[in-house]
């Protein structure tokens, strides 16, 4: 889901819209029409990261500014992939891929489409973020609802694969011994892009 803003007369006052950025049938009337568009966390999901960038530039006003926030580690990708492998899960598999692959280096690949579709890139940097055991459990859950179409799963099941998922990432993100064990460090990374052409 992408977040939309437009400003009004006074700084105080923005409309906030939420849209499902894959449906065209939504988009279609709005082009032009934003001053910011924010999408944190969920580029990494959509298939075809081309599309989706030039989508979104056909929606921001001249001089509208795009706000990306992206996980350059894939942790979540990597543990799905080995929880599918599991025989207790990997008839749950979806046909579908869910991750795009473009992490071995993010900022050059985002960059450049950004670039090549139309914006100037003002920012990139990375940030220091941590989850906790409770983010990762909230994560999972929004992920089971959202893409694994996990539906026929009984209550009980669906929390066995929360929990799994959730022991995965751990695994995966290489989760640090800290005095607070259930710091889960890793990092983002944030984009602002400016549209000029």
């Amino acid at each position: 889901m992408i977040q939309f803003a437009k400003e009004h007369n006074s700084a105080e006052k923005l409309d906030y819209r939420t849209v499902d950025i894959m449906d065209s049938k939504t988009t279609k009337d709005m082009k032009n029409q934003y001053d910011h568009i924010f999408a944190t966390c969920m580029d990494h999901l959509i298939p075809d990261t081309r599309s989706f960038v030039s989508t979104l530039h056909a929606l921001l006003k001249p001089e509208g500014q795009l706000f990306i926030i992206t996980l350059p580690d894939n942790f979540f990708k990597r543990s799905l992939d080995k929880q599918f492998q599991n025989e207790k899960w990997i008839k749950y598999k979806p046909q579908q891929p869910i991750y795009t692959e473009y992490t071995t280096n993010s900022i050059q690949y985002l960059t450049t489409i950004l670039q090549n579709t139309g914006f100037e890139v003002n920012k990139c940097q990375y940030d220091n973020q941590f989850f906790t055991t409770k983010d990762l459990e909230g994560f999972s859950r929004a992920l089971i609802d959202m893409f694994l179409q996990l539906q026929l799963l009984s209550a009980d099941l669906l929390e066995d694969f929360s929990a799994d998922l959730v022991q995965e990432c751990k695994k995966q993100c290489k989760l640090i011994a800290e005095p607070n064990k259930y710091d889960i460090p890793f990092d983002v990374l944030t984009w602002i892009a400016t549209k000029i052409t």
